[in-house]
C-alpha cells in the first residue's frame, strides 16, 4: 500500500460523490473498506476501486434480449 494512495474523508467523499456523514455512516457499519490512523479514517484508492468493481451490479446475459 502506498501512502500517496491514502485519501482522507473529504477526498474520499468527493471521490465517491457522497456526503461526509454518509461516508462515516458506511465506515462505521463496515460497509466501506477503510483504515483507522489514530482518530482519523483513511481510504486506499485502489482498494476502493476494487470494492466498487465487486459491489457493482452488472446484468447477466441471456435475459430478455434473447427471448
Amino acid at each position: 500500500m502506498q501512502h500517496e494512495a491514502l485519501m482522507d474523508v473529504m477526498e474520499t467523499a468527493r471521490y465517491l460523490n457522497i456526503g461526509r456523514s454518509k461516508l462515516y455512516e458506511m465506515a462505521k457499519a463496515k460497509m466501506l473498506p477503510h483504515l483507522r490512523v489514530g482518530a482519523s479514517l483513511r481510504f486506499d484508492r485502489s482498494v476502493l476501486d476494487e470494492w466498487i468493481r465487486q459491489e457493482m451490479w452488472v446484468p447477466s446475459s441471456g435475459t430478455r434480449d434473447e427471448e
